[in-house]
């Protein structure tokens, strides 16, 4: 994971913690909640972040996938009181097993247990077109969208719908009297959602709106990209001004994973018959993203 998307990642989940300790949890004593020991299940980076345990006590988590027999991965740390961020308690575990659905994570001090079971929550879109965060979640569930800013957190809290479909909208104010402002995303704006269970703890997924770019090999005809979706199908057109067919050239590609990092959206291909030459100006776009790299070309 980039290094830098990790940190702000890690600094919007103090920040979210925060919130939650200040507005309550909506039906639940916003006192209690304050007392209430509570963590996040974070899928940037396989951490755990706990928070509000007692100061002086050692915590153990286990995180047990019910299809294997035995727990999974288990670890004890004391409670840290150094949160840069609030005056709250807390701990971070890094778990050795990478994330999944289902995953049973319990938490306890000797005293007070907590266990959450890993949701279902998907992100599949962020777009700076529409000012829009979506994803799905089981039907029915409230999720958790928000956004750091200069200021302060800029929260969406919106309900999964029959299908489980959800969508936070950043182009208007929300229903809640804390969603009152709107925001501007922009290529590379980027932060987390969260699906709470009934005791306050949660799955977070991270959101990042995407920022494709093109890019060419123009000596050996070939074109390619970077940030655009895997398996979306891309359009890519290729056009000389001076000749009469607009575009000269069509061809499809499929958004895929770069060889040297599974975690950067990456594809090239062959414009077969075609000589790349510098003033085509090439233009793509896969449904929900577009792109165009006009009058000269990159070369590789």
């Amino acid at each position: 994971m980039n290094t830098k998307f990790a940190n702000k990642i890690f600094r919007f989940l103090f920040i979210f913690a925060f919130l939650l300790g200040s507005m309550g949890i909506p039906g639940q004593n916003a006192k209690a909640q304050e007392s209430t020991p509570y963590f996040f299940v974070d899928f940037a980076g396989d951490h755990v972040y706990a928070f509000q345990w007692p100061v002086g006590g050692m915590v153990t988590i286990t995180i047990d996938d019910p299809i294997t027999q035995d727990t999974d991965f288990t670890e004890t740390k004391p409670v840290r009181t150094d949160n840069p961020w609030s005056s709250e308690t807390w701990i971070d575990f890094q778990s050795t097993i990478p994330f999944s659905t289902g995953l049973v994570v319990t938490m306890t001090d000797g005293i007070t247990t907590k266990m959450h079971t890993v949701t279902d929550l998907t992100i599949t879109g962020a777009s700076a077109e529409t000012d829009t965060v979506s994803g799905t979640a089981m039907p029915g569930a409230l999720v958790r969208v928000w956004i750091h800013d200069p200021v302060c957190c800029i929260m969406r809290h919106v309900i999964a719908d029959v299908n489980g479909n959800w969508v936070a909208d950043y182009s208007v104010p929300g229903d809640e009297g804390f969603e009152t402002e709107v925001f501007d995303l922009l290529p590379n704006t980027n932060s987390q959602a969260s699906q709470p269970d009934n005791d306050s703890d949660a799955t977070n997924k991270p959101w990042r709106v995407p920022n494709p770019r093109i890019l060419s090999r123009a000596n050996d005809d070939l074109i390619g990209g970077f940030d655009w979706t895997v398996g979306s199908t891309i359009t890519i057109e290729i056009d000389d001004p001076l000749t009469a067919p607009n575009p000269d050239k069509t061809v499809y590609a499929t958004g895929g994973t770069a060889p040297w990092n599974p975690n950067e959206e990456w594809f090239e291909t062959s414009v077969d018959n075609y000589d790349l030459k510098p003033g085509d100006i090439v233009t793509m776009s896969n449904g929900t993203s577009s792109k165009q790299l006009s009058n000269y070309l990159k070369t590789l």
